[in-house]
């Protein structure tokens, strides 16, 4: 609820700068006293994936950091690329070619096509938890489609969520 009050007032995209600033920022921390980490991810609102100005934003928030764009993994909603599907592909390529990388988050909950999620500019697939929560037969055969064909399109595929033994052995099986 605070998320669509701040959406709602124009604060969104304050508060994504604001946690991308301080993410960088911990990011080189934890990078400098040896941490043995690739990347820090974090959530854009469709607020933020709007702004033509996004991956010079991002890159001087990464050179303020001094951290390089492969160590940051930005996360945006399927719904949130599907509200203007045309800027979205631009703005992430504009950051794709910074190098940072990018993140499809909560796949299989909003408005996903299979056509767009062929032509946009993205690393990583999440799956969304909902899918893994339940591995009846029909999950299972939707899962294991959606994993194929991210492998095919050599995108990596996450599935948020899993919390059980079962559901790591079939996600591995896979």
């Amino acid at each position: 609820e605070a998320f669509n009050i701040a959406e709602e007032n124009g604060l969104i995209s304050s508060i994504d700068q604001w946690v991308l600033k301080h993410a960088c920022a911990q990011m080189h921390t934890w990078l400098a006293a040896g941490a043995d980490l690739e990347f820090i991810a974090v959530n854009l609102s469709s607020r933020s994936l709007s702004n033509i100005h996004l991956a010079e934003k991002v890159a001087q928030t990464l050179h303020h950091a001094q951290l390089g764009a492969q160590h940051l993994e930005l996360e945006v909603t399927e719904s949130a690329m599907m509200e203007d599907p045309l800027s979205a592909d631009i703005i992430l390529r504009q950051l794709r070619d910074i190098g940072v990388r990018l993140a499809i988050d909560d796949f299989g909950t909003g408005y996903s096509s299979l056509n767009m999620l062929r032509s946009f500019s993205v690393d990583v697939l999440k799956i969304d938890k909902s899918f893994i929560d339940n591995l009846d037969e029909r999950n299972k055969i939707v899962l294991s489609n959606i994993i194929r064909m991210t492998h095919e399109l050599d995108m990596e595929v996450v599935a948020e969520g899993v919390e059980t033994k079962e559901q790591a052995l079939y996600l591995g099986s896979i």
